[in-house]
């Protein structure tokens, strides 16, 4: 089965043996990023990382989290990967013509991302600023710090409609 957010995933990945927690400071200028890229180049893709206290900021900051195929299969519900492509290979087979998004979403439809309760990993803010999350400053001769395909859930404050995105 699918995990229902990030905080019911977690630990299924612990128990596992598939996430490393790091309790020591780190920083994310070019630290972080070193360890990742370590960790990344192990057989299988290495553990995900949850780095627990990153300096500069009050958030954990996971990486490497479908950094194999055994983690995203499980992500998505199933034993492998070929698994979940069947699955969707089914449901869009079974969907009538239309476009390729709109018949992803319908082949998807149960699996859309879910609010994350109020006691979860959220954070609401009044007036945003990104200086609060760790981002990372992964190479040296990099631009800056980025956020890389970080999952972004927002919800319109007055529709409720809501809205998931990768963005760097």
């Amino acid at each position: 089965m699918a995990p229902e957010d990030l905080p019911q995933f977690l630990p299924r990945l612990e128990a596992a043996g598939a996430l490393r927690r790091i309790s020591a400071s780190v920083d994310p200028v070019l630290e972080i990023a070193a360890i990742v890229d370590r960790v990344v180049r192990r057989p299988g893709g290495g553990p995900a990382l949850l780095f627990e206290r990153v300096t500069g900021s009050d958030f954990p900051l996971i990486t490497n989290l479908y950094g194999s195929g055994q983690r995203m299969a499980a992500a998505l519900g199933h034993g492998s990967l070929e698994a979940a492509s069947a699955r969707i290979a089914s449901a869009l087979a079974a969907t009538p013509e239309g476009f390729p998004a709109w018949r992803l979403e319908q082949a998807c439809a149960s699996h859309h991302p879910r609010p994350v309760p109020a006691s979860g990993l959220s954070h609401v803010v009044d007036t945003p600023d990104l200086g609060i999350l760790p981002a990372l400053h992964s190479w040296p001769d990099d631009g800056g710090r980025f956020l890389t395909l970080a999952q972004v859930f927002t919800r319109h404050p007055e529709t409720l409609s809501s809205n998931c995105g990768l963005y760097r």
